[in-house]
């Protein structure tokens, strides 16, 4: 016959070993970076986009002022009128192979 307290009696669970932190794990996330070379050109590529990006935003308001002062010359033509007459043009057609 069991004993009451023989029958609540809970088994240990096995001791598992914990898991040791491998590629791509959250452990890897908080690891300081191991060489900062590649952040390094990562951030000297984004300096000189954010400086090219001034230079050409420049240029185009310098270009733009110089366009808006610029003034252009009359596009009128004069023109002398004269009087219609009516008569035959010839037309010369020379040409090279066979038709």
């Amino acid at each position: 016959m069991q004993t009451i307290d023989s029958q609540y009696a809970t088994k240990k669970p096995a001791i598992q070993p914990a898991a040791q932190p491998g590629p791509g794990t959250l452990a890897d996330l908080d690891a300081p970076a191991q060489s900062g070379g590649h952040l390094w050109i990562l951030v000297l590529a984004v300096i000189v986009l954010a400086l090219a990006g001034i230079v050409w935003k420049v240029k185009q308001a310098q270009a733009a002022a110089l366009a808006a002062t610029t003034r252009r010359a009359d596009p009128s033509i004069p023109i002398t009128p004269g009087t219609v007459v009516r008569t035959n043009v010839p037309i010369y057609l020379d040409g090279l192979g066979t038709v």
